[in-house]
């Protein structure tokens, strides 16, 4: 295949050595894929406009896909991996100065409010109505979940407490295990040194995004929780260049919203994304996948365990178990809410595509899609 790369949109050309000519694949002598622009904008172009064929991760709301679906031009297609919508807590100090901000320094720079405070994460997510995050922002694209993996067997259930709103149990956290108490009676708890709980939250520009930010700001302020929520563009936000302060992996905020998922059904090497050795920081130019900074000595004993352990062996899902309730639970660094679906729009005169796929390339059979005329 010939890639050529043009004002953001990548043009792919047939190859005429692949193993399908003889049978009359591929369909298409050439597929343009266009990229930038935002998700609702992606949709209409198929279902509204009929300006492309395909549109993929579409986070548009779903009565907006539904009244779009609803046009006749083309259908929505969900498919459940584990891609998995969640708030991450910075475990180090995104407010220390100069080279210090959000980075390890081998353990030395602990995040005043967060650093291995699974009480104060658990009466954050005891305080979210994740039924409501799916209802606005999801619809049949998503259920709520308490955890970072969500396949199979391997999907825990020692987390379900998380799927119940449970405002007064977060208070009594707050108040009797914590002692984060409201003295000056400004609506605002504070840390037993007089530190008021005021956070900084940011996600990607999204409008699904922005209305889950919207409700668990109304969530946390029923628990007395401060929150400023910020929004940046996704070109930024998940710029792996990290050439903007904005990107994910620098974190320089309290909280940071979005999506992690992986290609594979074995969750192995995506679970060992979240050890020590994968924290982002300066030192190494803010590489690796572990963005909440969890240094958690029993975890990576575990991930290396489980990458060591054969395939086929039945003591892999204890500790895919395992290494998920420390992530999703026990750490104070995660809170899972929403299992998001893979999310496409596709025309009408395009077949072959199937069912749809999460576990790969939305593309991985499209030497198989061809387009019919239809009245």
């Amino acid at each position: 295949i010939v890639i050529q790369n043009s004002n953001g949109n990548l043009t792919y050309s047939w190859n005429p050595n692949f193993r399908g000519v003889p049978n009359g694949q591929p369909f298409f002598t050439n597929v343009v894929i266009e990229g930038g622009g935002d998700p609702e904008d992606a949709a209409r172009s198929v279902l509204e406009t009929e300006t492309a064929d395909y549109a993929w991760n579409l986070q548009v709301a779903p009565e907006i896909l539904t009244e779009l679906e609803n046009l006749g031009h083309g259908e929505v297609v969900v498919g459940f991996t584990s891609n998995v919508e969640h708030i991450n807590l910075n475990q180090t100090d995104n407010r220390a100065a100069g080279d210090a901000r959000s980075s390890y320094l081998g353990g030395a720079n602990p995040n005043p409010f967060f650093f291995e405070n699974r009480l104060l994460a658990r009466a954050l997510s005891l305080a979210i109505n994740r039924d409501e995050l799916v209802l606005v922002g999801y619809g049949p694209a998503g259920t709520p979940t308490c955890n970072m993996w969500t396949v199979g067997a391997e999907a825990s259930t020692a987390n379900d407490w998380c799927l119940t709103q449970d405002i007064a149990e977060a208070n009594r956290i707050l108040d009797e295990e914590l002692g984060y108490l409201d003295t000056d009676r400004d609506g605002v708890r504070e840390l037993p040194d007089g530190t008021p709980l005021t956070f900084d939250f940011v996600s990607s520009t999204n409008a699904v995004r922005q209305s889950n930010q919207a409700l668990i700001e109304e969530y946390w302020v029923a628990i007395g929780i401060d929150v400023t929520m910020r929004n940046e563009d996704a070109d930024l936000f998940f710029d792996g260049l990290c050439e903007r302060d904005a990107c994910i992996w620098k974190f320089f905020s309290d909280m940071e919203m979005f999506t992690n998922g992986w290609a594979r059904p074995d969750a192995g090497t995506y679970l060992s994304s979240w050890t020590t050795t994968e924290i982002p920081e300066l030192a190494n130019s803010w590489a690796g996948g572990n963005m909440p900074r969890l240094a958690n000595v029993e975890y990576d004993r575990l991930a290396a365990q489980l990458l060591e352990t054969p395939l086929d062996d039945p003591s892999r899902a204890d500790l895919v178990l395992r290494l998920n309730d420390i992530l999703s639970a026990n750490s104070g660094a995660i809170i899972p809410l929403v299992n998001r679906g893979s999310v496409a729009a596709v025309a009408n005169d395009i077949d072959g595509i199937g069912a749809a796929n999460g576990w790969d390339s939305d593309y991985w059979n499209i030497h198989e899609w061809t387009r019919s005329r239809r009245p």
